[in-house]
């Protein structure tokens, strides 16, 4: 692991990459994500959250990309909603969450 985390989210790709999203340490809450290669256990930066969340949830989709949604961030709650795309390795903001 590239960063030490907590209360981050964690999704298998579709080609056996792990993502882990976000979360906090000792450093304060973080915008960071990674990627670590199950069959090499190589890690990698894969860029960064617009906005830093933890205790979210990340749910890959049926095109391949993972929706992360929610948790918390700085100030409070979060309605925010991030796409990362696995093949560009690019993360983008999407619409809010409705609540």
């Amino acid at each position: 692991m590239i960063a030490a985390r907590d209360s981050h989210t964690k999704v298998m790709l579709n080609n056996g990459e792990v993502l882990l999203t976000a979360g906090y340490n000792s450093a304060g809450l973080l915008k960071s994500a990674e990627m670590v290669n199950s069959l090499t256990g190589i890690w990698t930066a894969t860029g960064s959250f617009n906005v830093a969340r933890y205790f979210h949830t990340a749910t890959i989709q049926v095109s391949g990309k993972v929706l992360v949604v929610g948790g918390s961030g700085s100030a409070g709650i979060l309605n925010s909603a991030e796409l990362y795309d696995s093949s560009t390795r690019h993360w983008s903001t999407t619409d809010n969450m409705l609540v």
